[in-house]
């Protein structure tokens, strides 16, 4: 009988050993194949510490499916508060004033969004998409207007968005120049 428990306790200490190995392999095998468990989401809201290209993804589908540029929906869970926003007209200081004046700038509905390739990144804290945008002023007859440009965002150290950079391949009074009604 003394045999038999040691038996069985050398089944399970093997077991644990094949189990731990079994999961620590399958763990090297999915991070080197990119997957990522998901990530906690703080009492903020924001997911700090996400891979550089699964915050890629997410500013991908901002473009491709909520049209970030022109509807202000973007994922704000990626973007630190106090986030800087730039483009060629002005600077803005804070995720929900920027939010808020994409909203009331543009008209959804009249104004399009798109890719002009995959967005990238650009060394381990930089994302870059490149962009067309037909803008639908949300002004009186709402005049439209069409340009190209692209967008740098720049991750902190807990690899929140903390800078983001539009530049546009017109000037602004190129820009307003060409909006028809």
């Amino acid at each position: 009988s003394g045999s038999k428990s040691s038996k069985s306790s050398l089944d399970s200490e093997i077991f644990s050993i094949s189990r731990r190995q079994i999961l620590e392999g399958v763990s090297i095998a999915l991070t080197a194949r990119g997957a990522q468990a998901a990530e906690p989401v703080l009492e903020d809201g924001k997911k700090r510490g996400l891979p550089l290209r699964q915050i890629r993804d997410i500013v991908q589908e901002d473009f491709e499916q909520r049209r970030c540029l022109v509807t202000g929906d973007l994922s704000q869970e990626i973007y630190a508060d106090d986030c800087v926003f730039t483009d060629p007209q002005m600077t803005c200081k804070g995720l929900k004033k920027f939010v808020s004046g994409t909203k009331a700038l543009f008209y959804a509905p009249k104004s399009e969004l798109e890719l002009l390739e995959p967005v990238y990144t650009v060394g381990d804290d930089k994302i870059v998409a490149k962009w067309r945008e037909v803008a639908c002023f949300n002004i009186p007859l709402r005049p439209r207007t069409f340009f190209t440009g692209n967008l740098t965002l720049t991750l902190g150290k807990d690899n929140l968005i903390t800078s983001y950079v539009e530049q546009w391949d017109l000037s602004i009074p190129e820009i307003l120049r060409t909006a028809k009604i």
